[in-house]
């Protein structure tokens, strides 16, 4: 009878594991088609942008390019990566000829219809051209940076307006901009290089 029994417990031992591990992987099968057809669904672009920039405090009108690469994670939702570059004049200040910031942002869109939202954050330079007694010398430190766009879409073209601010995140050592913020508002045009929808 304890044999039995033993015989009986080894045998729905097994069945149950056998069991479990059909579950186990059915569940792995079915999230592995899951992601795959949700990465599908989002598709690729590449998109060159231009913006302009309103004055600020420190700074004249500034212009701005960057070349985004976008990918689906579903049908309404893409991971952005965007290297870019933006430059202004100096203004109300005796030293600072120009500033510039070159940032590399990660960011994540949202799209409703034609109309999209994407917050970003990045790290990059805070750099520029100052004006010392005379002498001239370039200034460059590491940044921080943060940013949010929205734009409408109009087939392969998007218009819409970017806030963005840097911050130097390197020690006192680093010079005058070690700490220093820069923060713009801008509208920008944007054209869709690349596309492919799945």
């Amino acid at each position: 009878m304890n044999f039995a029994e033993s015989g009986f417990g080894r045998l729905s031992s097994r069945t149950e594991n056998l069991f479990m591990k059909k579950v186990l992987i059915a569940c792995c099968a079915f999230f592995s088609i899951h992601s795959d057809v949700q990465a599908q669904k989002g598709g690729a672009a590449v998109t060159a942008n231009a913006e302009l920039s309103a004055p600020t405090s420190n700074t004249q009108t500034g212009i701005g390019l960057s070349v985004k690469g976008s990918i689906g994670i579903s049908r309404s939702a893409q991971i952005t990566l965007s290297p870019g570059i933006w430059l202004a004049g100096g203004r109300n200040t005796p030293t600072a000829e120009h500033t510039r910031l070159v940032p590399v942002l990660l960011g994540y869109q949202q799209t409703f219809k034609s109309f999209f939202i994407e917050p970003a954050i990045g790290i990059g330079e805070l750099g520029g051209r100052v004006s010392l007694g005379g002498d001239r010398a370039n200034v460059s430190v590491a940044a921080f940076f943060a940013a949010v766009q929205a734009a409408y879409r109009m087939q392969h073209w998007q218009l819409g307006v970017k806030f963005l601010t840097a911050k130097g995140i390197e020690g006192s050592d680093a010079g005058l901009w070690h700490d220093r913020r820069i923060s713009y508002g801008a509208v920008f045009v944007g054209f869709d290089i690349f596309r492919r929808k799945r």
